[in-house]
């Protein structure tokens, strides 16, 4: 058979799926048929281009996919994309009684994924534009394994997005609503970066994401090895600026992923890739003068960009926040020993 490929729009789908539970099973995931489907009309066989227009995605709540509630933010959503949905024995499509969920008698009753077929029409199965999924909230992974190391009781406060802009210290993407990210105040070496499991203190909400950010206030604190606190909770940060007491920052969908207002207390540890963590502290294999001196040379050509000569305020804070940074780096680690 010629080969095939699988609907654009289902592809974006996928992958945002991917993106909200990286961690999620995949067991029931589906889109070419196997045998069984071939015999029969299924959207899940390639049409006359040999293009797929279904995707099954697999039933794990406890790694953040919800079937029935995806099922539903999409039927709710009425993408003109969507020609029908099935999850837990029912049926919701855009043309028999429209948007409504009836009863699903097939012999699948997809209890253990959900079903989505997207029109025949080229112009919508292949549009690629996101689906309306509200990623953070329906993000709920396990707490804590019993007797893992954590971080209790620490102040959270939330960064990034459109009303606080900023970019990540890493990779220098602009951290958007949508990404669920924390920063914590130590620049990690070691790649890939360890993933952090936030949960809300009081509701025990919990989310999963990758650190993508440089704080907050301080650069090189890191509180979580030896079971410390926070520098930041004294209410002066190292560079003598007086805090909020945070530990920890939250991109705004983790902080909507657990309900957290703006500023509350959470619990959080490390989801270490491989074999990275010894008694919660992160093996770094590089040489950290190196990367320091990396750092302090990036932090100067920020400086050598500005004009020559003060334009503003504005400039002068910039040029005392960069000096203030590169001192900030080299105070407790000496470039040259």
């Amino acid at each position: 058979m010629p080969s095939w490929r699988v609907a654009k729009s289902l592809e974006t789908l996928r992958r945002q799926v991917n993106d909200m539970a990286p961690g999620r099973s995949t067991a029931s995931d589906g889109t070419i048929g196997d045998q069984s489907h071939q015999i029969r009309n299924s959207d899940h066989n390639p049409n006359a281009d040999n293009v797929v227009t279904a995707l099954d995605i697999t039933h794990d709540p406890a790694h953040g996919v919800d079937a029935g509630a995806m099922a539903e933010m999409l039927r709710l959503s009425q993408d003109p994309r969507i020609k029908y949905i099935i999850s837990n024995k029912r049926i919701a499509s855009s043309k028999v009684q429209p948007w409504v969920w009836r009863p699903y008698n097939g012999a699948n009753a997809h209890t253990k994924h959900f079903h989505v077929s997207v029109m025949a029409d080229p112009k919508l199965y292949d549009d690629p534009r996101p689906w309306a999924l509200d990623r953070a909230v329906r993000v709920q992974p396990p707490l804590f394994a019993e007797g893992s190391k954590r971080c209790t009781g620490i102040i959270a406060t939330v960064f990034g997005g459109q009303k606080d802009f900023n970019k990540s210290a890493y990779d220098e993407h602009v951290i958007d609503d949508d990404e669920l990210g924390v920063a914590l105040p130590f620049r990690f070496r070691m790649r890939p970066l360890p993933r952090v499991r936030v949960v809300n203190a009081a509701s025990k909400a919990a989310v999963d994401c990758a650190i993508v950010d440089v704080g907050p206030w301080n650069t090189d604190d890191r509180y979580w090895e030896n079971d410390e606190r926070p520098q930041a909770e004294t209410g002066i940060d190292r560079r003598g600026r007086a805090t909020n007491g945070a530990g920890i920052d939250l991109t705004p969908a983790a902080a909507k992923a657990i309900g957290l207002p703006g500023k509350g207390k959470v619990d959080w540890e490390f989801i270490i890739p491989g074999a990275a963590a010894a008694e919660g502290k992160v093996v770094e294999a590089v040489d950290e003068s190196a990367v320091l001196l990396e750092q302090v040379i990036a932090l100067l050509q920020k400086i050598e960009q500005l004009p020559p000569k003060p334009q503003s305020a504005e400039h002068l804070r910039k040029v005392v926040e960069l000096t203030g940074a590169i001192l900030d780096a080299t105070a407790r680690r000496p470039l040259i020993k």
